[in-house]
Protein backbone atom coordinates (compact mmCIF):
# COMPACT_ATOMS: atom_id res chain seq x y z
CA UNK A 1 0.00 0.00 0.00
CA UNK A 2 2.74 2.21 0.97
CA UNK A 3 4.40 1.82 -2.54
CA UNK A 4 1.59 2.92 -4.57
CA UNK A 5 1.49 6.02 -2.48
CA UNK A 6 4.60 6.64 -3.46
CA UNK A 7 3.95 5.87 -6.91
CA UNK A 8 1.46 8.26 -6.88
CA UNK A 9 3.45 10.92 -5.51
CA UNK A 10 6.57 10.40 -7.84
CA UNK A 11 3.77 10.82 -11.13
CA UNK A 12 2.47 13.89 -9.61
CA UNK A 13 5.80 15.43 -9.01
CA UNK A 14 6.61 14.78 -12.31
CA UNK A 15 3.35 15.99 -13.84
CA UNK A 16 3.82 18.92 -12.03
CA UNK A 17 7.68 19.84 -13.41
CA UNK A 18 6.65 19.02 -16.54
CA UNK A 19 4.07 21.64 -16.74
CA UNK A 20 6.67 24.09 -14.77
CA UNK A 21 8.92 23.59 -17.54
CA UNK A 22 6.14 24.08 -20.68
CA UNK A 23 5.44 27.35 -18.49
CA UNK A 24 9.03 28.11 -18.13
CA UNK A 25 10.24 27.54 -22.13
CA UNK A 26 6.69 29.78 -23.08
CA UNK A 27 7.71 32.39 -20.48
CA UNK A 28 11.47 32.31 -21.81
CA UNK A 29 10.53 33.45 -25.18
CA UNK A 30 11.28 36.82 -24.83
CA UNK A 31 9.74 40.11 -25.73
CA UNK A 32 8.51 40.00 -29.54
CA UNK A 33 10.94 41.44 -32.14
CA UNK A 34 8.73 42.55 -35.55
CA UNK A 35 11.30 43.05 -38.33
CA UNK A 36 9.19 43.02 -41.62
CA UNK A 37 5.59 43.07 -42.84
CA UNK A 38 4.43 41.88 -46.13
CA UNK A 39 2.97 43.34 -48.21
CA UNK A 40 3.35 46.56 -46.56
CA UNK A 41 -0.05 48.29 -48.00
CA UNK A 42 -3.67 46.71 -48.77
CA UNK A 43 -7.46 47.89 -49.02
CA UNK A 44 -9.47 49.94 -46.81
CA UNK A 45 -11.72 47.21 -47.16
CA UNK A 46 -9.65 44.57 -45.47
CA UNK A 47 -8.94 41.05 -46.32
CA UNK A 48 -5.32 41.60 -47.49
CA UNK A 49 -3.44 38.61 -46.22
CA UNK A 50 -0.05 40.03 -44.69
CA UNK A 51 3.12 38.17 -43.02
CA UNK A 52 5.22 39.45 -40.35
CA UNK A 53 8.48 38.09 -39.95
CA UNK A 54 10.88 39.04 -36.66
CA UNK A 55 11.79 36.60 -33.51
CA UNK A 56 9.93 35.36 -30.23
CA UNK A 57 6.68 35.48 -31.97
CA UNK A 58 3.76 33.45 -29.75
CA UNK A 59 1.75 30.88 -31.31
CA UNK A 60 -1.22 32.70 -29.59
CA UNK A 61 0.09 36.46 -30.88
CA UNK A 62 -2.20 39.00 -31.56
CA UNK A 63 -1.58 41.51 -34.08
CA UNK A 64 -3.83 45.25 -34.60
CA UNK A 65 -2.59 47.52 -37.42
CA UNK A 66 -3.50 51.15 -36.98
CA UNK A 67 -5.31 49.88 -33.78
CA UNK A 68 -7.73 47.18 -35.74
CA UNK A 69 -7.41 43.73 -35.10
CA UNK A 70 -5.40 41.29 -37.80
CA UNK A 71 -7.23 38.26 -37.96
CA UNK A 72 -4.92 35.75 -36.78
CA UNK A 73 -4.08 33.36 -39.87
CA UNK A 74 -1.01 30.84 -39.19
CA UNK A 75 1.44 30.19 -37.03
CA UNK A 76 4.57 28.82 -39.17
CA UNK A 77 7.57 29.76 -36.35
CA UNK A 78 8.76 32.23 -33.80
CA UNK A 79 9.71 34.09 -36.79
CA UNK A 80 7.08 34.23 -38.92
CA UNK A 81 3.14 34.91 -38.08
CA UNK A 82 0.12 35.90 -41.00
CA UNK A 83 -3.01 37.56 -40.51
CA UNK A 84 -5.80 39.10 -42.40
CA UNK A 85 -6.39 43.10 -42.21
CA UNK A 86 -9.25 44.28 -40.63
CA UNK A 87 -11.50 47.15 -42.68
CA UNK A 88 -10.21 50.79 -41.74
CA UNK A 89 -11.81 53.19 -43.22
CA UNK A 90 -9.63 56.57 -44.79
CA UNK A 91 -9.68 59.33 -46.60
CA UNK A 92 -6.44 58.95 -48.44
CA UNK A 93 -3.40 56.33 -48.10
CA UNK A 94 -2.62 56.44 -44.97
CA UNK A 95 -0.12 55.20 -43.18
CA UNK A 96 -0.34 52.71 -39.69
CA UNK A 97 1.70 51.12 -36.71
CA UNK A 98 1.74 47.46 -36.70
CA UNK A 99 1.76 45.83 -32.96
CA UNK A 100 2.09 42.08 -31.92
CA UNK A 101 1.38 41.41 -28.51
CA UNK A 102 2.38 38.03 -27.08
CA UNK A 103 0.14 36.31 -24.47
CA UNK A 104 2.40 37.37 -21.93
CA UNK A 105 1.51 40.60 -22.85
CA UNK A 106 5.11 41.61 -23.89
CA UNK A 107 4.49 43.62 -27.23
CA UNK A 108 6.15 45.30 -30.34
CA UNK A 109 5.49 47.82 -32.41
CA UNK A 110 6.37 48.32 -36.45
CA UNK A 111 5.96 52.25 -36.90
CA UNK A 112 4.66 53.73 -40.05
CA UNK A 113 4.92 50.01 -41.35
CA UNK A 114 1.53 49.48 -42.99
CA UNK A 115 -0.50 51.69 -45.50
CA UNK A 116 -4.30 51.56 -46.09
CA UNK A 117 -4.95 52.42 -49.04
CA UNK A 118 -8.07 54.80 -50.27
CA UNK A 119 -10.54 53.26 -52.79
Amino acid sequence: MNITKNLQMLALVAALVGVSACNDAKDALGKPIISNIEPDDGSEEGGTLVTITGENLDEDVSIEIGGVDCAFETFTSENKVSCITGEKSVSSDTTYDVTVTNTDGDSDTLEDAFTYENE
